[in-house]
């Protein structure tokens, strides 16, 4: 079996929550990028940080927490917190257009 169709790897990217079953009953895979496509993530600041450290900080093998994308404190400190806006759905954070 190819290393790129294992549930290792499929877990890595899996938000279920629960354990996937084996691949070979796997019927269709439903792939949503999340940041930037489906809502409006923040960005690192190009006018705080250099494109170098801007690099390391999407990159989610530099960083323990996972970078950037990875690290849930990010969006926990989006808006008005992660109380406020998670009572409201993220309210104003979605692409409509695209979701």
């Amino acid at each position: 079996m190819n290393d790129t169709h294992s549930i290792t790897n499929l877990k890595q990217w899996s938000c279920a929550g629960k354990a996937l079953p084996p691949v070979q009953k796997i019927k269709a895979l439903h792939i949503y990028d999340f940041d930037q496509t489906l809502f409006n993530s923040p960005r690192p600041n190009s006018k705080i940080w250099a494109k170098p450290m801007i690099d390391s900080l999407k990159n989610k093998h530099v960083f323990v927490n996972g970078g950037w994308w990875q690290d849930l404190q990010i969006l926990g400190a989006m808006g008005d917190g992660i109380e406020r806006e998670e009572l409201r759905g993220w309210n104003g954070w979605w692409n409509e257009e695209t979701v």
